[in-house]
């Protein structure tokens, strides 16, 4: 029988991203089924944050581009 996790996660979070791998990597080779389901972090009324805008790339660069380079 298999397992299914949902997984709510904003597609323009740095940290979301990163926890990706470790949970692609947890389940591997199990019979586990990962449903990916939207969640902002910023609702209504904050505008939504576009992935290609100023904001994002300079906290990736700043939060998440050190520790891809360690």
């Amino acid at each position: 029988m298999s397992v299914k996790i949902k997984v709510y996660s904003d597609y323009v979070c740095p940290f979301c991203f990163l926890a990706e791998k470790p949970l692609e990597e947890a389940i591997k080779g199990k019979d586990i089924e990962v449903e990916w389901m939207p969640y902002e972090l910023r609702p209504y009324p904050n505008e939504t944050l576009r992935p290609e805008g100023d904001y994002l790339q300079s906290t990736w660069k700043q939060s998440v581009g050190n520790d891809l380079r360690n």
